[in-house]
């Protein structure tokens, strides 16, 4: 039997040729070490020319091929055959593909493909290649995409580099609100890669291995394979050592009102593929960044890092997920730091670097990377009360990944990693913080005010007013209860995001109430999309629950902090299982992702989609429940591990209920709760933890004439429930939609009222704000009427936030007086007591009482879970800047 022997002489002259596209094939007065290959082709493979890959005249991510004319090499190709490409200027990574089907045309052949094994292809293949690498002396190319998309990401780098992880305005001309990250990065590396297996006696493709290669057609109506090739085929091993020398500055600069994390690839160094006669290795050097940091005071903090170091990874397609790593060494290292600017509190952490990736035909392959970090901590609690420190991180690990296939993509088939080493990790700096100003909070942001600034607030109370691009819905008055809500939620450069069930237009606005930026999502036919809710994204993104696009039960918009759209998705639920659902809340999950719950408005269910955090559906479910009608979840919160829904349930005896889940969505306990028979309904609008894993609900009773205030004890059991409103007045309304927990005791809760039956300002709805003690009693209680040119106008659905000043600060709807589209107005008040002083806005005291004694009865409740399917699609957003 003859077998294809490619000759190790003929391979060194190619590599000779190659040698002068390197910087160097050998460090200076070493002798080149000469490339080292061993490959047996078995016979069944066929092995394309480059005059063969002239005709290839189209070649989809998918994997298919069109041949303008079929070359000889490929007579009587069929399913199943295994095919070699050079590397050329249409095919720069080279081919080794399986044919999955054949389809003539005249001359003409199209191939569909999906990447194969090496062991497929040869008998018997060792490997063993080495280089050095000088980043300075590499071309580079910046990363496409991380221009500044108002996502975070603005990048400038040659060799020095500047990442901006988030801007606020989406102004680069003010940086107080920004984190970014600036360095200097040079130095190389050298590397030694071995590669091989061997069929040993086996010197055809057995049938087995043919039979398996022949069902994999399959694939293209969506079959998942009977047979794993990877099953039949015999062990290749990897052994890949890196020696990066690197000298790197890198500098964490910023302030953040929430946590964040972001990886990026900055620039690529494009390296020429290395040809080992059949063999083709792509390998790529990226240069990478990374941020990860939480709720931080000013910082401004850098080091300088010398290194040289070793690593090194074994691994074997049989145990892929098992790669045997090497402890980093140090060869050589030095550090100097800058010294800090800090605040109070601080933790950010910044690395600049390089990853080196050698797939070979660009499928499969190791990769190790290198970075020099800089860490920063400041706890006003802690002696020192900032240490900087810096250090080296090392990562290796082996990759697999398939071309795109047809209805699955690319398929990553192992992903081996080990944990990061902390080479280094040594503290250079440290240092007692500056105070903050007078008057200021010394808890970190986002936190709230300190007892000290609730009884002293430092700063005069406002009413600001955005008008437009809200639906004209405050003059519906509480009776909208559970339909219309508003939402406010802080956003990691410590300003303000506003949305809600009416808003068109995403909000954000400083701590002034001042707006910022004010930013429309228009679908295809120009119309604007609801902006339901936000969410922040570990990555320092906004996610946006909006609806409106056609087809669509909702959407998920991802934003940067300037406004900027990186994605749009859609998802539409199948018919026959939630016919008109109603998306209501956006939930972050244990994976990264979120949830996005809502209801089926015609059935008697409740929807759930989970999503990764690009919006990929990870499971979907309705969830029913024995004698239920209607199921609407309404509010969440988190304890522990767990995540806590509240919502309506209708049928029999309308009610609200309380699930327990596990973050990854599994339901726990779970109860309904029925008021005596006067209160008629309960509609929860809001909940928040309370002490020893209990829960303080928020809501409408007694046909959303009244409040609700409940402590829920976990376990189910009721502590205490009282029903607040208006102790006189023309068939008075008071309906709570938020409520805030205060640092010292007690709550302050937003409210919206009006009288139905009431003269002049009391007939007209409006927002309220009340105190409340542990026992869930009103403390004081205030009505806000805001005056516009044509008299008052109507306010209702307020969001509320406590701000480290001392603040409550209220989110609402205002109507417009001549019947166009509503503003949304933003109060600050202290929630001590409420008070303002403002030409527009009249602060009038109510006189509340705890209601009727009525008892909450609770029972347990099950809820079924039934898969659905749920189908995506890219949807076609635009943006218009209001």
């Amino acid at each position: 039997m003859l077998h294809r022997v490619v000759s190790a002489s003929v391979v060194r002259v190619l590599l000779l040729a190659l040698c002068v596209f390197f910087v160097a094939c050998a460090s200076e007065g070493e002798a080149p070490r000469a490339d080292e290959v061993e490959a047996e082709l078995f016979p069944s493979t066929r092995v394309l020319t480059t005059d063969d890959m002239s005709a290839l005249e189209r070649e989809t991510d998918e994997g298919a091929l069109t041949f303008s004319k079929a070359p000889a090499a490929l007579d009587g190709v069929a399913a199943g055959d295994v095919f070699l490409a050079p590397a050329t200027p249409k095919t720069p990574n080279g081919m080794l593909r399986v044919v999955l089907e054949a389809t003539r045309e005249g001359e003409a052949l199209t191939l569909q493909t999906a990447g194969a094994p090496a062991q497929l292809a040869f008998r018997k293949l060792a490997v063993r290649v080495a280089r050095p690498v000088e980043l300075d002396a590499q071309p580079t190319a910046d990363r496409a995409g991380l221009a500044p998309l108002g996502i975070g990401g603005d990048v400038e780098r040659g060799k020095e580099i500047k990442v901006v992880v988030f801007d606020g305005d989406g102004d680069p001309s003010t940086t107080d609100d920004q984190v970014r990250i600036e360095g200097r990065l040079g130095g190389g590396f050298s590397y030694d890669l071995s590669f091989g297996f061997d069929w040993g006696g086996i010197f055809d493709l057995p049938n087995a291995v043919r039979a398996c290669l022949a069902s994999l057609p399959g694939v293209l109506v969506g079959k998942t394979p009977k047979c794993s090739v990877e099953s039949l085929i015999p062990e290749a091993k990897i052994v890949f050592q890196v020696d990066p020398r690197m000298a790197a500055q890198v500098r964490v600069i910023g302030k953040a009102a929430l946590a964040f994390e972001k990886d990026f690839d900055v620039a690529t160094i494009h390296l020429p593929p290395i040809v080992l006669g059949p063999v083709i290795f792509t390998p790529a050097v990226e240069i990478i960044a990374r941020v990860e940091g939480g709720a931080s005071a000013s910082f401004r903090a850098g080091v300088d890092g010398r290194l040289d170091m070793q690593t090194s990874v074994t691994a074997s397609t049989k145990t892929a997920g098992k790669p045997v790593f090497a402890t980093p060494s140090i060869k050589d290292w030095t550090f100097s730091a800058d010294t800090p600017e800090v605040g109070l509190h601080a933790h950010a952490k910044a690395s600049v670097g390089v990853r080196l990736e050698m797939p070979l035909y660009a499928v499969a392959g190791p990769y190790a990377s290198a970075a020099v970090t800089a860490s920063i901590e400041a706890d006003p609690l802690k002696t020192p009360c900032w240490q900087l420190s810096t250090g080296v991180e090392s990562r290796i690990g082996v990759k697999l990944t398939t071309p795109k296939l047809p209805f699955v993509g690319s398929v990553t088939v192992a992903d081996a990693e080990a944990a990061p080493f902390k080479v280094i990790d040594k503290v250079v700096a440290s240092g007692q913080c500056s105070d903050p100003p007078p008057g200021a909070t010394h808890l970190p942001p986002g936190s709230g005010p300190d007892a000290k600034a609730l009884r002293e607030p430092a700063f005069t109370p406002w009413s600001r007013l955005v008008e437009g691009d809200v639906a004209p819905s405050a003059g519906i008055g509480p009776f909208a209860t559970g339909l219309v809500f508003s939402q406010l939620s802080k956003s990691v450069d410590d300003r303000w995001l506003v949305a809600g069930s009416e808003a068109r237009s995403l909000l954000k606005i400083d701590a002034d109430g001042n707006k910022t930026w004010q930013v429309r999502y228009l679908d295809p036919t120009g119309q604007p999309l609801k902006v339901l809710r936000t969410a922040p994204t570990r990555d320092a993104a906004i996610a946006v629950l909006a609806s409106g696009t056609e087809g669509s039960a909702f959407d998920l918009l991802k934003v940067g902090q300037g406004g900027g759209l990186a994605f749009a998705r859609g998802y539409a639920l199948p018919f026959e299982a939630c016919a008109t659902p109603r998306a209501d809340l956006l939930v972050h999950d244990a994976t990264d992702g979120f949830s996005v719950l809502g209801t089926c408005l015609s059935q008697d269910r409740a929807f759930v989609v989970h999503l990764t955090r690009a919006g990929d559906v990870r499971a979907a479910e309705v969830w029913t429940a024995a004698g239920a009608t209607s199921i609407a979840p309404r509010a969440w919160t988190v304890i522990g591990d767990e995540l806590v829904l509240t919502g309506e349930i209708r049928g029999g005896t309308d009610g609200m209920f309380v699930a327990r889940l596990s973050r990854d969505g599994a339901i726990g306990e779970a109860k309904r709760y029925t008021a005596c028979a006067a209160a008629m309904n309960l509609t929860p609008t809001a909940i928040g933890p309370a002490e020893q894993g209990g829960l303080t609900i928020l809501g409408g009773s007694f046909a959303q004439r009244r409040g609700l205030i409940a402590r829920v004890e976990r376990g189910g059991a009721v502590r205490f429930a009282k029903f607040p409103g208006e102790k006189a007045g023309a068939a008075p309304v008071f309906v709570p939609s938020a409520i805030a927990e205060l640092p010292t005791s007690g709550f302050v809760m937003a409210a919206s009222t009006f009288e139905l039956l009431g003269d002049g300002v009391t007939q007209v709805p409006a927002v309220a704000l009340a105190g409340v003690d542990t026992g869930g009693r009103v403390t004081w209680s205030k009505r806000y009427a805001l005056r516009g040119p044509a008299g008052i106008r109507a306010t209702s659905f307020g969001a509320l936030r406590l701000t480290a000043d001392g603040g409550a600060q209220i989110s609402a709807i205002a109507n417009a007086t001549d019947g166009a589209a509503a503003a949304t107005w933003n109060l600050k008040v202290p929630a001590k007591d409420g008070a303002i002083v403002d030409p527009q806005v009249t602060a009038s005291p109510m006189a509340l009482d705890d209601g009727p004694t009525c008892a909450i009865d609770d029972a347990p409740l099950a809820f079924a879970q039934n898969a659905v399917e749920v189908e995506t699609a890219t949807r076609a957003v635009s943006v218009e800047r209001r």
